[in-house]
């Protein structure tokens, strides 16, 4: 298990924009739908409710310390939230990390 909980813990790191998510959760909705609204960048999702336990959950709130999804990350860095990244979005900055 250990090593499937590092692929699922270290998976962000292949994608432009990876948003650790809820399927349920109207915010990583919209989260992912701003992330795949952007053309030209690898967009990754992980909707954590629909694994077999919190093991992975766990863990992301130990590396982050945010309990709550969506958890996004841009470029490999974590930024946050849904509103982290919609004032991103806004201010122009996300499309300078995203190299665009």
């Amino acid at each position: 298990m250990e090593s499937n909980l590092e692929e699922m813990l270290n998976r962000y790191k292949s994608y432009d924009i990876f948003v650790y998510s809820a399927s349920y959760c109207p915010y990583c909705d919209e989260a992912k739908t701003i992330a795949n609204g952007i053309k030209g960048i690898s967009v990754g999702t992980l909707e954590l409710d629909e694994l077999p336990d919190d093991t992975v959950k766990s863990a992301l709130i130990a590396k982050t310390g945010q309990k709550t999804v969506p958890q996004v990350y841009i470029k490999g860095e974590f930024i946050g939230g849904c509103s982290d990244l919609k004032a991103l979005k806004k201010s122009g900055e996300l499309n300078k990390r995203l190299g665009l």
